[in-house]
């Protein structure tokens, strides 16, 4: 209003235009980050809660979201991409843990190590050591 009054705006049309441009602008491009996004990113977003979904879209105003560059930079910070990748790494290994739990269910045979332990438990634990 201030600025319709300072510049000596009367016509109702342009009044109209100086109100509705920044706010067409910037539906614009507050709808780049969904618009450009990967399939996997907005997949990623819809599974996830509406606390983090509310946080994404508040981020999402406060850049400037031109190109699928922007877009790509944007979801890799989001933090949902690492969040996936350590749940896909923590069901791997979940699963290789109870592989290896079966492994170590089957009978003992005391010739195999001098303290009664498989060699297959022996070389998993060496491996586990190795990679953690």
């Amino acid at each position: 209003m201030k600025f319709i009054v300072e510049h000596n705006i009367f016509d109702i049309q342009d009044i109209n235009d100086q109100f509705m441009t920044p706010l067409i602008s910037e539906k614009r491009m507050l709808k780049n980050w969904l618009r450009l996004a990967d399939k996997h990113d907005i997949e990623l977003y819809t599974n996830a809660s509406l606390q983090e979904q509310d946080a994404i879209e508040n981020m999402a105003r406060y850049m400037i979201l031109e190109t699928k560059q922007d877009v790509d930079e944007f979801w890799a910070k989001t933090g949902l991409r690492e969040r996936e990748a350590r749940r896909i790494q923590n069901e791997e290994f979940v699963e290789q843990y109870k592989i290896q739990q079966k492994q170590l269910m089957q009978p003992v045979e005391e010739s195999e190590h001098p303290l009664g332990y498989k060699m297959d438990y022996v070389k998993m634990t060496e491996h586990m050591m190795e990679n953690y």
